[in-house]
């Protein structure tokens, strides 16, 4: 990976991210040490068992996680999304750090 930061951005689907989106993760080189983010998008609830999943794996290839942002079907109806993208898109401005937290709108 010629980066030094990734942000991962998928739908998932019934708890489940998409087999391109775990194909992709398998196939990344050259990726220790460096740092990573989730953006994923669902019509439900059910993605958090898909964003931990995802952060595992990476994180057994020795990335280090900045943070996740779920926006959900809700969020999007009821116009509350706005200000969690600053929250996350603000991790990735930042230099290196050990800095890891979770951005999700309560619905």
């Amino acid at each position: 990976m010629k980066y030094d930061k990734l942000i991962l951005c998928c739908p998932v689907w019934a708890g489940k991210t998409p087999a391109a989106i775990n194909q992709y993760m398998f196939e990344l080189k050259n990726i220790k040490d460096k740092e990573f983010g989730v953006f994923i998008t669902s019509g439900g609830n059910k993605s958090q068992k898909a964003t931990i999943q995802m952060r595992e794996y990476l994180d057994l290839q020795g990335m280090k996680f900045l943070g996740q942002m779920r926006l959900i079907t809700n969020d999007v109806e009821n116009e509350k999304y706005g200000e969690i993208f600053p929250l996350f898109t603000g991790k990735f401005k930042a230099s290196k750090s050990d800095n890891s937290q979770n951005i999700t709108e309560k619905t």
